[in-house]
């Protein structure tokens, strides 16, 4: 070891991350806590924000934490980085090497602006992460660039494993060209997911763009048996699989947020019981089908499992009342009030009492009926029965 004029350097949060991520960290924790307080003042319709609020507190703070925390000390042969838990000194000589903390993805990264996991050559020591918020400079990306980079040599091994079995260099090329389409193939379908759930989004109850998002999971899974060992869940940083997670998991969190937000269900326990089985067959189905081999040996499929339950709900109340072309019965309510909330995701809903057998309460509406109907007066509320036997309704003026 040398003196230098270098050493020791401390490196902290750099003032642009500290803002924007506490800025994001008050805007996850401000209507969290304002659904809290909404609900426990009696408005029931603050009930869905109130089970997501702890939720979203702990994320805010979270942000928040990673405003404040972070500190690395950089020595010539050592660094100490602090952050959520107990500090973590590693000397050089005790770094394995370098792993990409993020999705990049190829054989080697920029040492520039990436984050980076210092693993330990003794699996008891913990990891350490040198992340990019502290706003490194070319000291420590010098410093980091030394150590050996683990990404480089998992790519190695990856590519090697798919290669596995192709023997003479014409096989090894048609592995390689099926690995190429196989990417082609993820970035098409995962393209296609993203717009669609764009459609759906800028055009509410948009019938074939919904149906056609409902489509997509089903799609990845075809893919991904056809060829298992040529797809993966995650697009992972260092991994030359295609990734079909975004095919596989947006579609059903789309379908339920536009479901929930376009279609009201009057019977919740026959749909739970057939959106359980529905998300049930999807997991089992990419379990099935190989999609990744690392969701049961890194048990991420217990992470995995819930997003994919989205799709059991939303996929089904979609199919439900989409096509639906029974004729509704009519029953007339009472408008108790009206509230409006204006900006992007412009929101209207009307406060109803009960009707036929239900109770009443908070309900979406279009413009039309927002406009017509007049708290005091009445409104229509249209029970249909479901293309699937899950009874949904809407409402609507009872005299245009």
């Amino acid at each position: 070891m040398t003196d230098s004029p270098d050493y020791p350097r401390t490196y902290t949060t750099s003032t642009a991350w500290q803002v924007m991520l506490l800025i994001l960290g008050l805007f996850m924790i401000a209507p969290a806590a304002y659904g809290l307080f909404s609900y426990f003042n009696g408005d029931a319709k603050s009930a869905g924000i109130a089970v997501l609020s702890p939720f979203l507190i702990l994320m805010g703070l979270w942000f928040c934490g990673w405003a404040v925390l972070p500190k690395i000390i950089l020595e010539e042969d050592a660094v100490e980085v602090h952050g959520f838990r107990a500090p973590v000194r590693l000397r050089r000589d005790e770094i394995k090497g370098r792993k990409v903390a993020g999705n990049a993805r190829g054989k080697s990264t920029s040492i520039k602006n990436s984050s980076y996991w210092l693993i330990p050559k003794d699996p008891a020591q913990r990891k350490a992460l040198v992340t990019s918020v502290i706003g490194p400079d070319d000291l420590l990306n010098r410093w980091i660039s030394t150590l050996p980079d683990l990404d480089a040599v998992e790519w190695a091994q990856s590519e090697a494993e798919m290669l596995g079995g192709a023997v003479g260099s014409g096989a090894v090329e048609e592995r390689k060209a099926a690995i190429a389409a196989a990417r082609r193939a993820a970035r098409s379908l995962t393209l296609t997911s993203v717009g669609l759930a764009f459609v759906c989004y800028i055009m509410p109850r948009n019938m074939v763009a919904e149906l056609m998002l409902a489509v997509v999971p089903w799609l990845a899974l075809a893919m991904a048996a056809k060829s298992p060992h040529l797809y993966t869940l995650n697009d992972h940083r260092k991994d030359p699989r295609a990734g079909i997670g975004v095919p596989l998991i947006i579609p059903g969190l789309i379908l339920m947020v536009a479901a929930l937000m376009n279609f009201n269900i009057a019977d919740w326990s026959n749909l739970q019981v057939h959106a359980a089985a529905l998300a049930i067959t999807l997991v089992m189905s990419v379990l099935a089908a190989k999609a990744d081999h690392r969701l049961v040996e890194k048990k991420t499929v217990f992470i995995v499992a819930p997003l994919l339950a989205a799709y059991g709900y939303g996929a089904l109340i979609v199919a439900d009342a989409l096509p639906d072309g029974s004729k509704p019965q009519t029953f007339e309510a009472h408008v108790i009030s009206k509230q409006y909330t204006s900006g992007k995701g412009a929101h209207r809903e009307l406060t109803i009492g009960s009707w036929g057998k239900h109770a009443g309460g908070h309900v979406a509406v279009d413009a039309l009926t927002y406009n017509t109907v007049q708290p005091g007066g009445t409104v229509c509320v249209f029970l249909r029965n479901g293309t699937l036997d899950i009874p949904w309704y809407s409402l609507g003026p009872c005299h245009l």
